[in-house]
């Protein structure tokens, strides 16, 4: 009965359902509205309304434990997913013209720009030279967030620098998260311009 408390679950309709709320297992108190729900719209709940239709569809449906108030959301699960630099066992591709690092459905690679000859053999944490471009792709999925580890707060600052405007950024110590405008497969960042960035790990928050 506390304002503010939720209750959240994640379901599958597989066609149009009318449906009510109920506590204790029994209809002595339930709640219900008769509307048929629109996806984000939160929605009054009354003892005893009438059943409230759901189309087919998958949801996130959360219930106010206070008063009855209820909506649905898209109940496409997020999932979040680590790539680690610490060996070099996720590093697929090595020349002294690109790096890719794999794990987890994540793919990041790293093509030299600048006129050193290497893009340097090292692991824990990996090197990301100024004028590199950086490619984080997960083929099939939509990518919504990503947080990359840096080695330190130094480096999270040339990282910030150099990301692609558009986008939310927070910076927190040696970690940036970057929360994706525009959702996609693929995050680019076209070059380095704050100089080298040491980074240990990234997570991928995707759908």
């Amino acid at each position: 009965t506390e304002d503010g408390k939720w209750a959240t679950i994640i379901t599958s309709f597989a066609e149009e359902t009318k449906l009510k709320f109920v506590a204790n297992g029994n209809w002595g108190k339930n709640f219900g509205n008769g509307v048929t729900v629109e996806l984000g719209k939160e929605y009054a709940g009354y003892q005893d309304g009438g059943n409230i239709t759901v189309p087919a569809g998958d949801y996130k449906i959360s219930l106010s434990m206070c008063d009855g108030r209820f909506k649905f959301e898209n109940g496409v699960t997020e999932v979040t997913n680590s790539l680690s630099f610490a060996n070099k066992a996720q590093r697929t591709t090595f020349t002294t013209s690109k790096q890719v690092w794999e794990q987890n459905g994540i793919v990041l690679t790293n093509d030299k720009g600048s006129s050193t000859s290497n893009v340097a053999d090292y692991a824990n944490p990996a090197r990301f030279y100024k004028s590199s471009k950086i490619t984080i792709t997960m083929t099939g999925k939509t990518m919504t967030e990503i947080k990359f580890v840096c080695n330190s707060s130094s480096y999270a600052s040339a990282l910030k620098s150099s990301l692609p405007s558009g986008n939310t950024v927070a910076v927190s110590g040696s970690n940036v998260t970057v929360t994706l405008a525009t959702p996609a497969e693929s995050f680019v960042i076209n070059s380095l311009t704050g100089g080298q960035v040491r980074m240990n790990s990234l997570t991928v928050t995707y759908n």
